[in-house]
């Protein structure tokens, strides 16, 4: 066993049981997204300013809880506004400005696309859509002054609240402790199987699993008998979750 599984047991691979509890877990999430009374659209934008007109978005993709999905590239709103290292950033994972400004989609058409997507997803399901994601709140307001510099009412509603996995892990799983709400700081058994590619559409299927998996494990930790069916907190002490697993009673 390598040292680095020794000095943290949660970076050993996923044993046949904990590949099982994962799939359990998973169940249980997305359950709790489709009884939801909103639609939980995982979101995930790229772009290489801090906020509205010091940057603009490149790309921005969605997936709802039907698996039905969102993707664009925008030619750039603000070209010559931006931040240095999110730019090089856009251009190391494929959203090079030049390619943009010749390829990209008007930024007003495609923001149009976005809003019909997201009430076409509306009327499916009569729910209004949930923005999700992780660390939301830079990818909200960005998207919501799009919205509001076309003078397009903002789908996500007039007050809209984005849902940020990492404020929901916060208030339940981590013990208002905002620092350990990193996904390390999580069993691995609730780990997506991918890392971030850093692609709008391919980092939300991801932030999908990772919403459904806090959802699981803060439902899971307050059910003692889910719990013990799942056989969470022998998983979580084997992981060295005993804080964690401390709070199932």
């Amino acid at each position: 066993m390598s040292s680095e599984v020794l000095s943290n047991p949660n970076h050993a691979p996923l044993s046949d049981s904990e590949v099982e509890l994962r799939e359990r877990l998973l169940e249980v999430g997305f359950q709790i997204i489709e009884d939801a009374p909103q639609n939980h659209v995982s979101y995930d934008i790229e772009g290489d300013g801090e906020a509205f007109a010091l940057g603009s978005i490149f790309s921005w993709g969605g997936v709802a809880p039907s698996g039905d999905t969102f993707y664009d590239e925008l030619r750039p709103l603000f070209p010559d506004k931006f931040t240095p290292s999110r730019r090089q950033f856009c251009e190391d994972h494929g959203l090079g400005v030049e390619r943009l400004m010749d390829e990209g989609t008007d930024p007003q058409e495609a923001t149009e696309k976005l809003v019909t997507w997201l009430n076409e997803q509306t009327e499916k399901t009569g729910k209004k859509p949930l923005m999700v994601g992780q660390a939301i709140a830079w990818d909200y307001s960005m998207t919501h002054a799009y919205f509001a510099n076309y003078g397009i009412d903002d789908p996500f509603g007039r007050t809209p609240k984005p849902l940020d996995i990492c404020g929901e892990a916060f208030a339940g799983v981590a013990g208002y402790d905002m620092k350990q709400t990193g996904k390390e700081d999580f069993p691995r058994f609730i780990w997506p199987d991918q890392e971030f590619p850093h692609q709008a559409l391919e980092d939300s299927k991801i932030q999908g699993v990772l919403h459904a998996g806090v959802l699981a494990l803060d439902a899971t930790l307050r059910n003692s008998d889910l719990a013990q069916d799942l056989g969470l907190e022998p998983a979580l002490r084997a992981r060295g979750f005993e804080a964690m697993a401390n709070q199932i009673r």
